[in-house]
């Protein structure tokens, strides 16, 4: 599991190879929803930084490599839109999650696994149905002045 934000038309992409567990993906959604003001996050690890900023309805992210300091990503979004967009996905997850869980006996995608899990699969009725893919879209609309 990876955190992605990506706009297909624009053809710009914002990665999170550190966050690979629901639950820091979790961590990090909720500083985007819940900072209105300043800095929402600053966070570095083995040739990767990120840096997101809340200032006027907008996040500011930047990815970047901290050793060359090369910017990959420098990009304004509308946090309105991209907080309402991430509640909706953080629901899909967990559906999802919950149904891999029931289906395969053992969750490793809520938390970092350390011990290798048993896989009881199982085949039952009693399975909720799978869950629907969503329709492709962007997670952020360019608009004037961005």
């Amino acid at each position: 599991m990876r955190a992605f934000l990506w706009n297909s038309d624009a053809e710009v992409s914002v990665s999170f190879p550190w966050y690979d567990s629901l639950s820091e993906i979790e961590g990090l959604f909720g500083k985007l929803e819940g900072v209105d003001s300043g800095l929402v996050t600053n966070d570095v690890d083995q040739g990767w930084a990120m840096e997101i900023h809340a200032e006027q309805g907008a996040l500011f992210i930047r990815e970047r490599d901290p050793d060359s300091d090369e910017t990959y990503v420098n990009v304004r979004v509308p946090r309105h839109e991209l907080v309402r967009e991430l509640n909706r996905l953080r629901h899909q997850a967990k559906s999802i999650v919950s149904y891999l869980t029931q289906a395969l006996g053992a969750d490793v995608w809520t938390t970092y696994v350390r011990v290798e899990p048993s896989f009881g699969f199982t085949v039952s009725s009693e399975l909720p149905p799978a869950p629907v893919a969503p329709p492709k879209r962007a997670w952020w609309r360019f608009g004037k002045g961005l």
